[in-house]
């Protein structure tokens, strides 16, 4: 399979690639489906491995809509809204960890549509560790002693087993800043095994006492199915009470999800007034 770069952007945010039909042809004469899948597949992950470094980036899955066959050479087209980089972002930033849905197609020399693709990428922290297929007991807790503020800069620089031991005993006893981000390390399996149930228990916790950033964190909980069933209404109600908190990222996320009709009723208009909000005077 042999593939033309017709352009690709230096921050990669733009990428147009032609696939020629004479190496690709199925046995009918159109273009083989396997291979726009092919070149399809890693396409958003490698936009995202570049925009986002430092983190484990790989395609969650792909989903291809054939509209019509293809009988030319196929152009695919590429573009990161800007919109939903600024969501990914401000994700990241509240939960270290991302699965944005990209959304782009191939185009025949004529300019029509023929397929159109839809692209879930995880973007995970670098030492991300799945969940273990065998139950094992987690460490008991210690340190009931240390201050708050040393499982806090554990966590910030990255010392994830150190800040788990620190910040597990203040969770426990309700501290809002040590839930949100023992939700944080349990969802991802940061110093500790993934346990899915005591993300969303802390996440909530937190969201409820009115730490916007777990507020943020439990809407895409919601939004995505992540830890607790998905619930698009649900998703919208936490996203605004950070969004009300001046969470630009939950503006941004809102927009999406009315331009998008992601858990609520498509509305380009809503849309349009959240990301004014957000600071997308351009829309």
């Amino acid at each position: 399979m042999r593939v033309s770069v017709i352009e690709l952007a230096d921050d990669w945010r733009q990428v147009r690639l032609l696939l020629p039909l004479a190496r690709n042809r199925n046995p009918g004469g159109g273009m083989f489906g396997g291979a726009m899948a092919c070149l399809a597949d890693p396409i958003a992950a490698l936009v995202c491995n570049r925009v986002f470094p430092g983190h484990q980036v790989w395609t969650r899955d792909l989903a291809l809509d054939f509209v019509i066959e293809g009988r030319t050479d196929l152009e695919l087209r590429f573009a990161f809204d800007p919109a939903l980089e600024r969501a990914t972002r401000e994700e990241l930033q509240a939960r270290h960890r991302a699965t944005p849905v990209f959304e782009f197609a191939y185009f025949d020399q004529c300019g029509r549509t023929c397929v159109k693709v839809r692209s879930r990428v995880a973007i995970r922290p670098r030492d991300y560790r799945p969940k273990a297929r065998s139950r094992k007991s987690m460490s008991q807790d210690e340190g009931l002693d240390m201050d708050m503020s040393s499982g806090i800069a554990a966590f910030e620089s990255k010392q994830f087993s150190t800040a788990t031991r620190l910040l597990a005993p203040r969770a426990e006893q309700g501290n809002p800043q040590a839930q949100y981000r023992m939700a944080i390390m349990a969802q991802n399996g940061l110093g500790m095994i993934e346990n899915q149930q005591l993300a969303f228990k802390y996440m909530e916790a937190a969201a409820k006492a009115g730490v916007g950033l777990a507020q943020h964190g439990l809407g895409f909980m919601y939004m995505q199915g992540e830890c607790v069933e998905q619930d698009g209404q649900k998703a919208l109600e936490w996203f605004t009470r950070a969004a009300e908190q001046g969470l630009q990222g939950a503006m941004t996320t809102i927009g999406m999800m009315y331009r998008e009709g992601n858990g609520v009723e498509r509305d380009e208009e809503q849309a349009k007034a959240w990301f004014r909000k957000a600071g997308f005077d351009d829309f």
